[in-house]
């Protein structure tokens, strides 16, 4: 097994919590885990019970004065409500459900959440940690996790019900809603009304690491991003072509391999055998991760594995390499996938059925080619010069990626930056590859199979299942 190098970050929620109060809470917190003196730890969730129950209270009163014309609630409320929100009525819905969220301001002690961090933390604590400084940090990251929650309860983020907030009616970024977690949403909700929409890229740096930190061991979303690029997509044999062509090659393995990576989870003998299998190479793969340059043979991980693989093991620059040509073949995927179904990106005499993209021409919004800067036609050309700009999310792409990062993209992929092993590198490439999924799954777009190469690995040459893939 490699050396794992854990990144234990403070969750970023915590920005917009009272930073004059962190300090102090964090210690009501460690003194309760370590000395049992729960006094302080008992006040703080009283605290923050008695502020969500006001917030709920603030959501509530404008839906119930639209029902009912008054404030306060009405006898048989609840049972109103509910037929109200059978008939279809989403006032007396979202009310029912506020009501429902009461709980979030009832916690009472002990609290469940509470008792398990503290296992956590004591279990932790006693055992030898190879370094100290990361032994500190990871008891740190226990601590900041729970008051994370007692701060913002994980049942508020589950319903969603900021979504209620009047303000959240001016946030623009509903595409958000297919990449990310609500709790996510939310940090980019307060930064989106704390910040302004002009600072709003400019901040989520700590939010996009969070999202792909490496914890303990394995416990970023690893997991769930192969499942994601393995099963969440629009053939019928739910296996998204788009990513699973850049995967191993053959599927059925990759499914097979990544149920027992998945089922091996608090068996550390058992995932790290699983993990090598899946990640490095099969055990008679003579590479096995030990001599690059000897010819490998067997089923060996694809593009995307290695790039998951290097940015958990703490090689963020490899897996940048990665996924920079990663994301923007899938980009041009994309394009050919929208030409097929609905016209409008390439000219008519253009090659469709090669990656050559020297033999295509683009067209603008008035179907005239747009000219050449170079040989051939250029990504910041399909990003922001045809339709395209209008099927990717403008705002997510100017202001967040920028032709995928002008400034890094081109100096990392020739060579001139050579600074860039940071874990903000790779997470938003990371970030950039789910939101691609996304725009596929929303269009409903179908692989176009003709760009593959004559005998390219296929899900049914490498199975006994067929598949037709389904608009």
């Amino acid at each position: 097994m490699p050396q794992f190098l854990p990144l234990f970050l403070r969750n970023a929620l915590l920005d917009f919590a009272d930073q004059k109060k962190l300090g102090s809470d964090s210690e009501s917190i460690r003194d309760y885990f370590e000395n049992n003196k729960s006094e302080k730890l008992k006040q703080l969730l009283e605290e923050t019970n008695h502020i969500w129950q006001k917030y709920l209270d603030r959501l509530a009163v404008p839906r119930r004065k639209k029902l009912f014309k008054t404030t306060k609630p009405i006898p048989n409320e609840n049972k109103i409500l509910e037929e109200l929100a059978f008939d279809g009525n989403d006032l007396a819905a979202e009310l029912l459900q506020i009501k429902k969220a009461n709980l979030i301001g009832t916690r009472i002690w002990p609290l469940d959440i509470i008792e398990k961090n503290r296992c956590q933390y004591i279990d932790l604590k006693a055992k030898p940690y190879s370094d100290p400084s990361a032994h500190q940090q990871y008891l740190a990251w226990i601590i900041s996790n729970l008051l994370t929650e007692i701060y913002y309860p994980s049942e508020f983020f589950k319903k969603s019900l900021f979504k209620f907030e009047t303000k959240y009616q001016t946030f623009p970024y509903k595409f958000l809603d297919d990449v990310f977690q609500p709790q996510e949403v939310y940090i980019w909700y307060l930064l989106f009304i704390e910040k302004g929409p002009a600072h709003f890229f400019k901040n989520i740096e700590d939010v996009v690491i969070y999202r792909y930190v490496v914890t303990k061991m394995m416990k970023m979303s690893v997991y769930g991003l192969l499942d994601f690029f393995l099963w969440l997509g629009n053939d019928e044999n739910q296996c998204n072509r788009f990513f699973t062509r850049r995967m191993k090659r053959n599927i059925t393995t990759e499914k097979d391999d990544l149920n027992a990576l998945i089922n091996s989870i608090g068996n550390a003998e058992s995932e790290g055998y699983c993990f090598k299998n899946f990640f490095l190479a099969k055990n008679y793969s003579n590479t096995c991760a030990k001599d690059p340059f000897q010819k490998s043979f067997g089923d060996e991980p694809g593009l995307i594995e290695q790039a998951i693989y290097n940015h958990i093991v703490g090689n963020y620059s490899a897996a940048v390499n990665l996924l920079f040509p990663i994301i923007e073949g899938v980009c041009w995927d994309i394009s050919v996938a929208e030409h097929l179904k609905n016209g409008g990106v390439y000219t008519s005499s253009s090659n469709l059925t090669t990656r050559n993209i020297k033999k295509r021409q683009l067209i603008n919004e008035a179907g005239l080619p747009i000219s050449r800067r170079c040989r051939a036609p250029t990504l910041n050309e399909l990003l922001e010069s045809t339709k395209m700009k209008y099927i990717f999310h403008t705002q997510f792409l100017k202001s967040f990626c920028g032709e995928l990062f002008p400034e890094d993209r081109n100096p990392i992929l020739h060579g001139s930056k050579l600074e860039y092993n940071e874990p903000f590198q790779s997470s938003r490439l990371l970030l950039v590859l789910e939101y691609l999924h996304g725009v596929i799954k929303n269009q409903k777009y179908v692989y176009p199979t003709q760009l593959d190469p004559e005998n390219y690995w296929t899900f049914e040459k490498s199975g006994t299942e067929q598949t037709t893939p389904v608009s």
